[in-house]
């Protein structure tokens, strides 16, 4: 989602940032934001007038898979500038205690190598708060 989209007064920002079931990570280099959605707030989206592309249709369209980087990110950042954006946005995303379906969410798109990474913050966060 390109910011020019979401910031304006009139886009219904507030509305997509107060909406269960959505978590807004962060700002992407490219002026894009990283939003992931929680699959089992689907139906509950879809039938609030919510339009968007599951993982499937946005591969369909865009050609390529919406986890992983893209070529040219890769070869502009590299895979250590992109793994530490997407800890950098999934840290900001667990402390900001938006509920916890974020924390499968990230679960399920983190890459493998990433997932020790990501439960140490969740465990971290779980111990310090509670």
């Amino acid at each position: 989602m390109a910011a020019g989209e979401i910031e304006a007064e009139d886009s219904g920002w507030d509305k997509i940032t107060s909406t269960p079931g959505i978590y807004v990570l962060g700002k992407r280099p490219d002026r894009f934001y990283e939003v992931v959605i929680d699959e089992a707030y689907n139906s509950w989206l879809l039938g609030h007038n919510f339009q968007y592309l599951n993982k499937a249709e946005f591969e369909l369209v865009f050609g390529h898979d919406p986890t992983q980087p893209t070529k040219t990110e890769v070869e502009i950042y590299g895979w250590g500038a992109l793994y530490v954006r997407f800890l950098e946005n999934a840290f900001k995303g667990i402390w900001s205690r938006r509920g916890r379906g974020l924390d499968s969410c990230l679960r399920s798109i983190a890459p493998s190598d990433l997932q020790t990474a990501l439960e140490w913050a969740i465990l971290s966060r779980d111990i310090l708060v509670n």
